[in-house]
């Protein structure tokens, strides 16, 4: 193999390798973007007022709560 094949080869490889790191940063972003989607649907979901969910978050970090998100909630429990 030559010099010049080398470095063509070389060149194709490294703008290769930085279309792919493109691509894994836009998936990074649009996974990120996917998953606070969830959160806000499961957060409105509950349907509690901002005070209310101010008092189960810090419940649920003082592990005063199982993390289950399919459970039922009331404004009783908070």
């Amino acid at each position: 193999m030559s010099l010049k094949r080398t470095r063509q080869d070389k060149k194709k490889v490294q703008d290769r390798i930085e279309a792919l790191k493109e691509k894994l940063r836009l998936l990074n972003e649009k996974e990120t973007e996917l998953e606070n989607t969830e959160i806000v649907s499961a957060v409105r979901a509950l349907k509690l007022d901002p005070l209310a969910l101010n008092r189960f978050l810090d419940r649920l970090k003082r592990g005063e709560l199982p993390p289950t998100p399919n459970k039922e909630i009331e404004e009783q429990d908070l």
